[in-house]
Order: C-alpha cells, then sequence, then structure tokens
C-alpha cells in the first residue's frame, strides 16, 4: 500500500525539503497539508500542486510559536479528520550558520533550537492526540549529520538536531504499543533551499586545509531535496511499518566517517615511508 490518500502534515514546506516532500506526497496521491513562514511561496506552491491535480492545503505560521503549532495540526487534521503521517521538516541552521561559543548571543541559540527541536515536539504533541484516536500514526523527523558528527561553531544546531534524534527514539518506545510509530532521518547536504546552502557553505569553511577541495567536490554526500523526499514517501508505505525508533543516515557516508577517513588518507599519503 502507498501514501494514496494519507493525510500528511509537513513543517517548512515553502523551501528546500519541505517543498519538495509536498511535491511528491501530492503527486502519489496525498492529501497534503503544509506550513511555513513565507506566505507568498506557500500560496505559490499549493497554486501549482493544485493545478497539477493534487490535494494541498497551506497554512502560514511560525514553528517556534505553540499555538501555531497547534493550529496547524487542527487544520490538517480537519482535512478528513484525522492525521496519519506528520513530518517535522522545519529547521534553521542559524543566522548565522558559524559562531564562536564564547560570543554566542541568547537570541541566537532561542532562535535555532526553538524552530529545530522545540516546535518539532509540538507539533508532534498535538499530532499524537488524533493519532492515539485512530490507533496508528507515523511521525518523521529530519535531523542532521550534526546530530551525531558535530561540527566546531555550530553548537546551537549540533545540540537541536542531536535532540531531534533522541526525541524521535524516546517517542518511539512511549508509543510503540499505540500502533504510532516514530523514525528520524539523519540528513547530509542537500543541493537546494537557503537554509541548505548557508549549511553547505558552513561545513565547507569548516573543512578548508581539513579534506582536499577535489576529494569535496568528489564526495557523493549531496542528495537532491526530491530525493529525500521519494525516500520520505517510501518510508510511509505499509512495506516499512516494522521500522520505529528507526535512525537512518541520508547522507553519502558522512556519519559514518567518510569525512575523517578522507583526512586519514589525505594525511597518511603525505607521510613518508
Amino acid at each position: 500500500m502507498g501514501i494514496e490518500g494519507q493525510v500528511v502534515a509537513v513543517t517548512g514546506v515553502t523551501s528546500g525539503v519541505g517543498r519538495e516532500t509536498a511535491r511528491v506526497f501530492a503527486e502519489r496521491g496525498a492529501v497534503v497539508c503544509g506550513m511555513g513562514r513565507t506566505t507568498a511561496a506557500g500560496e505559490a506552491l499549493a497554486a501549482e500542486i493544485t493545478a497539477a491535480g493534487g490535494e494541498f492545503e497551506f497554512v502560514t505560521g511560525d514553528i517556534r510559536s505553540v499555538g501555531d503549532c497547534a493550529a496547524f495540526v487542527e487544520r490538517a487534521a480537519g482535512l478528513r479528520g484525522r492525521i496519519d503521517v506528520l513530518i517535522n521538516n522545519a529547521g534553521t541552521p542559524g543566522d548565522p550558520v558559524i559562531v564562536d561559543s564564547h560570543l554566542a548571543e541568547e537570541q541566537w541559540w532561542d532562535d535555532i533550537v526553538d524552530t529545530n527541536l522545540k516546535g518539532a515536539f509540538f507539533c508532534s504533541r498535538y499530532a499524537l492526540g488524533h493519532m492515539l484516536e485512530a490507533g496508528s500514526g507515523l511521525i518523521i523527523n529530519i535531523a542532521s549529520t550534526n546530530a551525531v558528527a558535530p561540527l566546531s561553531r555550530m553548537q546551537a544546531y549540533n545540540a537541536s538536531k542531536a535532540g531531534l534524534v533522541h526525541l524521535g527514539q524516546g517517542l518511539a518506545v512511549e508509543y510503540q504499543d499505540k500502533g504510532i510509530r516514530v523514525n528520524t532521518i539523519v540528513l547530509g547536504s542537500v543541493a537546494d533551499g537557503d537554509a541548505g546552502r548557508r549549511t553547505r557553505h558552513a561545513i565547507t569553511e569548516y573543512l578548508t586545509g581539513v579534506v582536499p577541495s577535489d576529494e569535496r567536490k568528489a564526495s557523493s554526500t549531496v542528495r537532491t531535496a526530491r530525493e529525500v523526499g521519494s525516500y520520505l514517501a517510501s518510508l510511509c508505505d505499509t512495506d516499512a511499518a516494522v521500522l520505529t525508533g528507526a535512525v537512518i543516515a541520508l547522507d553519502g557516508g558522512v556519519s559514518a566517517g567518510l569525512l575523517g577517513n578522507k583526512y586519514w588518507l589525505h594525511t597518511a599519503s603525505r607521510v613518508k615511508k
């Protein structure tokens, strides 16, 4: 069984992974409700999807607001009287992305943690009520390789994404006997979207002088947002019903130590024998 007819709520739909995920799910027959901060972008996406024959409703909201999270979930549930899938995709690497910890400001920290972790929890909190009534449901969190391989000077992002991994595992354990599954994607670099662009720039800066530029370019670590959306759709199929509490790396091997291995090979090749 595929995702046709399932009610899918997606946060952060106005760019990148969220936008492509909404497109993919709608193309495959899901009833999609998306939330984002940018009304114009959301309405343009809604017009595009509906013109193509899909079903999509956009809700303007700030993921950092608990009230907006609640309103979004209720709007999604109102489409068919239930929520089958919640995808906690909204996220930010921060602005600026790179900050020396001894110079970090409270607002910088709060913006990242509230967007990446608090919002995901409260969207889940409200969706869980509907899933409990139905006796089934799936929550997918979009984390990052920073959750398991933290980078220097990105401490709020590292911590928030690591927290998202543990949130997913904790919820999976808590609701396993209620028919509700929770899985988390450890996502690497994505080619689309402003957040992805800023994160890639920061990581490139971090890796300069560590991994040769030709090897950085050659590594197959960058996914497209559409590829991610297609993979998320596969997790909603009944064939994936056995998965819960899973932490799935979609990063081309980065979290498995790819970049560290490249550094080691580069260093070893320069050692005189």
